[in-house]
């Protein structure tokens, strides 16, 4: 700190204020002492920071601003330069004019897509494009697929135009009550009445209803002067009625609540639902006066990133940026290096040559089902690793495809069941819109349609090629963007149908018992602590055998944002679905336009591929995206198996062949590898333990996360017990090695067996 008093004891100055300054005032009323008057000693100062210039200071007068025997010190110093050039500002996100709680807005607002609808005839055009479609054969030609996004765009219009006409938000932060609607009724009929008076154009019907709705029916014959008079003292008692108006709601929903308990209800569930509205509307209104009263309002999204840096002495320090385009353009260089991780740093396998072409290029289609049958011939210089998961890759005894269709009972049905206030891609329509349409069943049939039919034929329309992103934080406090996790927005039209289709795959998938047994992630009936009663069991087992055994947790890095789209199209198609679903699926995903989200609102700027390799990953928050990962891992559990890694024992009493080979729950994966006998030391499955590592990891494994156990046993003699052998004692010197996130080999951290970590939530340890 430095002391900013660095000017003459001169006289009062007089400083103005000007725009981005401001004036600081201080003093300090320390009794002058005799030491002080005889060496001039300075007590009083303003202390400042080096980073904080002072451009001007002084002193005021003795008694002036202060009664004290001092005289007040000033210093004027630069608003940027204290705080920083970030100015806080409310967002842009307007409220949402449709909304299904409010019936009214719901039946004008179908009533204006009907109107709509007719003027454009989109209903017959619309079945019209699809028995063309039909007779060639579900193949989008181009004609076919501007003609779709035609009538596309126009459907969005007419929803927009109907949602902005539905009903009228209220902009106040005044409390809506009976008592103050009829001061802004009267208010507004005497301006109108004022403003016919100075010969403007005024509606007479909306005259007669504020008329009649207020019961002034005789205003009219009052003079001009009479009117401005009234008007006045309207205004004056609004301002102190307006005083009251949270009293006034509250008495209001008291009212209410108390007519609804007397009033006679067709049904005891519209009762219900109406007190179950009032206290909804009770409770948010109460904690929106806290958070205004606290000054805890919505954070608002992201406004501000951290980045990493290097001192001089090579300290690192966290410098923390809250300028908008430095924000925007910050989240867009991670994103783009986050969904472009299979190909740099480094290139993963299936993304390297010959494989890529032959599975992307014209002849993808015949390439993924000749593997899948067994009839595709992989290339000799592929590594183990991607040869065994490809050779994996097959279609079950009794495989037949799953053709998806949206009827409109299946459209209904799925939007009656999703939540309204879902996010969803800002260039389409919001959930609302689906939901409240779907009362009506020319909407509805028309929506279910537009979903079936790039369904049908893989087409993707112009609409949905927009992706919104935005940071979350993983741990509070944390504002570093690699350290963040990005969610995806999407058309909730294509979002309807990534759902649907990955229903279907789950479905076909359990019903055909597809996915293995040490999967439990984003699969029915199956709970993170099952699978951590699971390891604890079979962990028991191991020490009940004396059994050596390497057990290795690892966390995949970004593993919805690092699948190769044309791998979790073979997975999908494994798992019964057709080669036009995922085409439209995967290809809404290669040619989007990222745009990014945060406290600031919408980014004018989009992002794209540094190459002409579209971005990879399903992105978290689509909704197919945990099905996708299931039948990925679902291979790679087959192939460990296969291969003959895990763990193999017969049970007690019945003598059934138990086996563990992985413990998967979506990205954290534990994968086991033990000896077949008592008689295989820890030190003698060390080369097994590197294999299974090996072969597992074939993405990018967190060093961070991950972590190894090389679980032995050795006799006591001194206690007469078993006991487990520390890292000294079984194979101190063997490293096991990962590929890390540069696509180097790294050593993975190796703890004692009785360390325990936290994984799926619970601290365990063999």
């Amino acid at each position: 700190m430095t002391c900013a008093r660095k000017f003459k004891n001169g006289g009062t100055r007089v400083v103005k204020f000007c725009w981005g300054s401001m004036l600081m005032k201080t003093f300090w009323s320390t009794p002058r002492t005799p030491y002080d008057s005889v060496f001039n000693v300075p007590i009083d100062g303003i202390f400042t920071t080096s980073g904080v210039p002072a451009l001007a200071g002084g002193y005021y007068a003795f008694g002036e601003f202060v009664e004290a025997d001092h005289r007040a010190l000033w210093i004027d110093i630069d608003l940027n330069t204290a705080l920083g050039n970030f100015t806080p500002r409310g967002s842009t996100f307007k409220p949402r004019k449709l909304t299904l709680l409010d019936k009214r807005s719901v039946k004008r607002y179908l009533q204006l897509v009907h109107l709509g609808y007719e003027e454009y005839d989109i209903p017959s055009h619309l079945t019209k494009l699809n028995q063309r479609i039909e007779s060639n054969g579900r193949h989008m030609s181009p004609p076919l697929a501007r003609k779709y996004n035609c009538l596309h765009w126009q459907m969005y219009m007419i929803r927009r135009q109907a949602e902005d006409n539905c009903r009228t938000t209220s902009s106040g932060k005044v409390p809506w009550s009976p008592k103050l609607q009829g001061f802004w009724d009267r208010l507004s009929l005497w301006k109108l009445l004022l403003k016919g008076r100075k010969r403007c154009r005024v509606s007479s019907q909306k005259v007669r209803r504020k008329m009649k709705k207020t019961r002034l029916c005789t205003l009219w014959k009052k003079t001009t002067a009479e009117l401005e008079v009234a008007l006045a003292a309207e205004r004056r008692a609004y301002q102190q009625a307006k005083r009251q108006a949270i009293q006034l709601r509250r008495d209001f929903l008291t009212v209410q609540t108390t007519d609804a308990k007397k009033k006679k209800w067709k049904s005891q569930k519209a009762h219900d639902r109406f007190l179950w509205l009032l206290r909804r509307m009770k409770q948010r209104e109460e904690a929106r006066r806290h958070c205004r009263a606290q000054q805890k309002g919505s954070t608002g999204g992201l406004r501000a990133i951290q980045i990493e840096e290097q001192l001089p002495d090579g300290t690192p320090q966290l410098r923390t940026i809250t300028d908008r385009a430095l924000v925007e353009e910050g989240c867009m260089q991670e994103n783009a290096a986050r969904y472009d991780q299979t190909r740099a740093p480094y290139t993963t396998p299936p993304m390297a040559e010959p494989l890529y072409t032959a599975f992307t290029g014209a002849q993808a289609e015949a390439n993924s089902i000749a593997l899948l049958e067994g009839r595709y011939s992989l290339p000799d210089l592929l590594d183990p690793a991607t040869t065994a998961f490809l050779s994996h890759c097959r279609f079950h005894k009794d495989h037949l495809p799953v053709h998806l269709e949206v009827t409109t009972s299946d459209h209904v049905y799925f939007w009656s069941r999703n939540p309204e206030d879902k996010g969803s891609e800002p260039h389409g329509l919001h959930n609302g819109h689906f939901k409240a349409a779907a009362q009506s069943p020319v909407i509805a049939s028309c929506d279910a349609l537009f979903r079936n039919i790039p369904l049908a034929t893989g087409f993707v329309p112009s609409n949905w090629r927009n992706l919104m992103n935005f940071a979350i934080e993983k741990k509070a406090g944390d504002f570093r963007l690699s350290k963040m996790r990005t969610i995806q927005l999407m058309n909730s039209e294509a979002q309807a149908n990534n759902k649907k289709a990955g229903w279907a795959a789950m479905r076909y998938a359990e019903e055909h018992s597809l996915i293995p047994d040490g999967q439990c992630g984003s699969w029915k009936r199956h709970q993170a602590i099952d699978l951590a009663l699971s390891k604890r069991l079979v962990w028991d087992l191991l020490i009940l055998q004396r059994r050596a055994a390497g057990w290795i947790s690892n966390n995949a890095k970004s593993c919805f944002d690092r699948i190769v789209h044309w791998v979790a199209i073979i997975a999908m198609l494994r798992f019964g679905l057709t080669w036009r679903v995922l085409s439209s699926m995967f290809n809404m995903l290669s040619s989007a336009t990222h745009l990014v989200r945060t406290g600031f609102g919408d980014s004018n700027g989009t992002f794209k591929p540094p190459s002409v390799i579209p971005f990879q990953g399903c992105g978290q928050g689509n909704g197919a995206g945990p099905p996708i990962w299931i039948s990925v891992s679902s291979v790679l559990v087959t192939m460990m198996e296969a291969m003959g890694y895990g763990f193999e024992c017969l049970s007690t009493l019945e003598s059934q062949l138990v086996t563990a080979q992985c413990f998967c729950f979506v990205n954290d994966t534990d994968v086991i590898e033990a000896g077949n006998t008592v008689h295989h030391s820890g030190e003698a499955i060390c080369a097994s333990v590197q294999d299974a590592a090996t072969l597992w990891a074939g993405g990018a494994i967190n060093p961070e996360k991950s972590f190894w156990w090389l679980i032995d046993f050795e006799w006591d003699s001194r206690t007469g017990k078993w006991k487990i052998r520390g890292k000294k004692a079984v194979a101190p010197n063997f490293e096991l090695q990962i590929q890390g996130l540069s696509g180097a080999t790294e050593s993975l951290r190796r703890l004692e067996p009785d360390n325990s970590e936290r994984t799926l939530g619970v601290m365990l340890s063999p």
